[in-house]
């Protein structure tokens, strides 16, 4: 994912594995990854509801793609010979 480095004063990208979800004390979803090309912390808030966990969000976001794949499978089966 590209976040912004501060030392850098650019968007880069993430080491692999360094990425980090968090919650704020808040209740914000956020991000915390090392830097790919300084290796600096960076943080970045991530989009979600307030309050709302990530866990809570990729939860959402997996059972979408897959209520859309079965609707999919079942259009695609009704209309075969």
């Amino acid at each position: 994912m590209l976040t912004y480095c501060a030392k850098q004063k650019k968007k880069t990208a993430c080491l692999n594995g360094s990425e980090k979800f968090v919650v704020t004390k808040n209740e914000r979803n956020a991000m915390k990854c090392q830097c790919s090309e300084c290796g600096i912390t960076k943080f970045s808030f991530v989009k979600g509801k307030h309050g709302e966990g990530i866990g809570d969000i990729l939860g959402t976001f997996t059972g979408s793609l897959i209520k859309s794949g079965t609707d999919q499978f079942q259009k695609v089966c009704n209309t075969a010979p």
